[in-house]
């Protein structure tokens, strides 16, 4: 069955929260099970993908102050204090769905993936003064993308695990991750 935005009673803009996806897709998932059957879901949200640093009055104040304190200019500013919130943001509604989801007895796998790191179109420069802690990658940033998987089937590979990963290889380490 494919659900669409119309379908889940959500607007389908790139506007929609994360938090607002993620409830209609537990809320797919629930009726789905109904049937006794194996479940395969997926959720393709946009929200943290949008153009950053466009509609700061949503964007906390204190947010906004501490970008302003590392960043220089007013563009490079809003767009990473615009990303900062959006990705707290994302991290909430997840943390929410991921309780709802595990919470319950029957075998469940949730994964989440990024497909790219943030393109910073309004402050181009900003993404290379950025600085990071963590090690530099073995192949381009461009190659890699963020993962996470978690289980409640007791798995020996279920528990919460935050990789940087080549996503092609995703399917098998779910497939691995529902044991079978």
């Amino acid at each position: 069955e494919f659900l669409d935005s119309g379908n889940l009673g959500l607007t389908g803009t790139y506007g929609t929260r994360d938090g607002v996806i993620h409830a209609a897709a537990v809320k797919a998932l629930h009726a789905a099970q109904a049937h006794g059957k194996p479940v395969f879901l997926m959720a393709v949200t946009i929200f943290n993908h949008s153009e950053h640093g466009v509609s700061m009055e949503r964007v906390p104040e204190s947010i906004r102050t501490a970008a302003g304190k590392v960043m220089d200019s007013a563009a490079e500013r809003d767009n990473l204090a615009d990303y900062v919130w959006r990705t707290r943001d994302f991290e909430a509604a997840y943390a929410s769905t991921r309780a709802a989801v595990l919470g319950g007895a029957r075998p469940t796998v949730l994964a989440w993936f990024g497909g790219h790191q943030p393109a910073f179109a309004n402050a181009p420069g900003l993404r290379g003064r950025i600085k990071s802690s963590a090690a530099a990658p073995a192949v381009p940033d461009r190659y890699l993308t963020w993962y996470d998987i978690a289980s409640n089937t007791g798995h020996p590979q279920a528990g919460e695990r935050r990789h940087r990963m080549d996503v092609v290889f995703l399917p098998g380490l779910l497939a691995q991750r529902a044991g079978v």
